[in-house]
């Protein structure tokens, strides 16, 4: 399950919302707030508080608004932004770049070639305090969040239509089949929310106490999995493992406790060599999503993916845009004809299953190398309800 699914629903959860909002005044200020937060507690930043802020905050306007400068020519969306503010300090603490000039001339180049701003080399060398990078990709992410949270504290009555219209059709779908594994690709709540109370979904989240239940994962007739992360996540103070409250305002605030005034971030460790910054902890987003299926829980989510799809005879996308490799290579696996792919949405346009040309209708058979695919366009909401 995609965005798509609950557009009908909660529109302002559109990724140009969200857009909107990450390059807003607003965001700014609540992100400069916690950077304060940030350089007031983190122990890197000990005796040098207010030039470590001044400094911090000097980045991150420059850049907020040389962004909001070129999304008036250029569109892109918040997980370009979360790339480009990953990108900036993965690059400046990984163990191959030890050369604070070349580090230094890099983002001033980066600066000057990318947003063509004039830049003087001493603010550049101000702008230079190595971990304190780290807290922004986290800020963004964990504001990002917030917003989806409030969006849905303020949308009581579309929860209460998604919850009777998706229940709708997980009542067909127990009608016909044990085995029931719903992905949603989502950071808002309303899949969870919706099926908290089904005595069959009862424990299909497989968190114990907060702790991911890998073994209860695995083992599960009907398992609910979030691959990209969810309001309800938040790291563990000791060992960055994923746990999982329902008190989504209690999650947030665990995500700012762990991760601002601390090194709160993850190394990805590949063959043993720490190569990179992993900052999808509660928040898969950015452009290298891949490098978080190192990582537990989003290991079991995706392996156990790849399983259900090779493995099923049906499976339903609903709402989702094809726009994410790692979960388009799982659905082209299947070469069964015997198996059936149903794509729900309104919105067609990254739909790799289409040739050119194709012609498009409400509900039809489409002829490929692939299994036997069906279109339903009229939306997730119509098609939650064509099973009353």
């Amino acid at each position: 399950m995609g965005n798509g699914s609950v557009l009908d629903y909660i529109e302002e959860l559109n990724t140009s919302k969200i857009t909107e909002y990450v390059l807003s005044d607003d965001f700014s200020k609540e992100a400069i707030a916690l950077l304060k937060d940030d350089c007031e507690n983190n122990p890197l930043t000990r005796g040098h508080e207010e030039f470590a802020f001044k400094s911090i905050k000097c980045y991150f306007d420059l850049f907020m608004k040389a962004l909001n400068d070129q999304y008036k020519i250029t569109k892109f969306d918040f997980e370009d932004i979360i790339y480009f503010f990953d990108a900036v300090p993965s690059f400046f603490l990984s163990e191959d770049q030890k050369n604070k000039d070349l580090k230094e001339n890099f983002l001033i180049r980066m600066i000057r070639n990318t947003f063509k701003l004039e830049i003087k080399q001493d603010i550049c060398e101000n702008l230079f305090l190595e971990d304190i990078y780290l807290a922004i990709p986290n800020i963004i992410r964990i504001l990002i969040l917030r917003y989806i949270n409030q969006l849905v504290k303020n949308n009581v009555n579309a929860i209460n239509d998604f919850k009777a219209d998706f229940g709708i059709f997980v009542k067909y779908l127990k009608s016909k089949f044990d085995f029931i594994n719903i992905y949603s690709l989502n950071y808002d709540p309303l899949v969870y929310e919706a099926l908290k109370d089904d005595v069959d979904f009862a424990n299909a989240i497989c968190f114990k106490e907060g702790q991911f239940d890998k073994k209860g994962f695995f083992n599960s007739q009907k398992t609910i999995a979030f691959p990209h992360g969810h309001v309800g996540f938040y790291p563990k103070e000791d060992d960055n493992k994923i746990e999982f409250t329902h008190d989504y305002d209690c999650a947030d605030k665990k995500r700012v406790k762990r991760l601002i005034g601390s090194n709160g971030v993850l190394p990805v460790i590949l063959n043993g060599i720490e190569y990179n910054y992993n900052f999808n902890l509660m928040m898969i987003a950015g452009k290298d999503k891949l490098s978080t299926f190192e990582l537990e829980l989003y290991a079991s989510y995706y392996q156990k993916l790849i399983t259900d799809i090779k493995k099923s005879d049906l499976v339903y996308i609903i709402g989702y845009s094809f726009r994410d490799f790692h979960i388009n290579f799982a659905l082209k696996d299947m070469q069964d004809d015997n198996r059936r792919l149903i794509l729900v949405d309104t919105l067609l346009n990254f739909n790799p299953f289409l040739l050119p040309g194709q012609k498009k209708g409400k509900m039809y058979l489409l002829t490929l190398e692939m299994p036997s695919i069906f279109l339903y366009e009229e939306g997730a909401k119509s098609f939650f309800r064509s099973f009353l």
